[in-house]
């Protein structure tokens, strides 16, 4: 089955739980906490315990999820997963996500782009930024 239809299917799975027990906005940040561990041990060699100590302080609901997901051997699809609930709760709110990437810092082009962005109609943005020297 293709992956990014097996990482929707979960991410609804675990949205509707949240709704029903109220618990959506807990579940949001527990999976962005999930999702900097993922990448904090992924960026670690060795085993540095980043991700068994991230489990042990996650809700209930996602707990049982990640649970799920390596009992039913999808774990490698977790990553994939925690993108597609976020973007489903974004979806759900009316939240646009935006990222600029700079080859240096641009505090003030933020600024800008965000004040164009709510400019054009987009109240609500989750905004990041990134530095990528490669750009030079």
């Amino acid at each position: 089955m293709n992956a990014a239809l097996v990482a929707k299917r979960y991410a609804k799975a675990l949205m509707a739980l949240a709704g029903q027990n109220g618990t959506v906005e807990t579940v949001r940040t527990d999976m962005l906490s999930l999702q900097q561990a993922l990448k904090e041990e992924l960026a670690h060699t060795g085993n540095d315990g980043i991700l068994d100590s991230c489990l042990t302080h996650l809700c209930p609901e996602v707990q049982r999820f990640v649970s799920v997901v390596a009992e039913n051997g999808r774990a490698c699809m977790l990553t994939a997963m925690i993108q597609a609930f976020l973007r489903q709760y974004n979806q759900e709110r009316g939240i646009t996500t935006a990222q600029l990437v700079t080859a240096s810092p641009s505090p003030g082009l933020e600024q800008k782009l965000l004040a164009l962005l709510h400019e054009k109609g987009y109240s609500q943005v989750d905004f990041s930024t990134k530095v990528d020297p490669s750009l030079t």
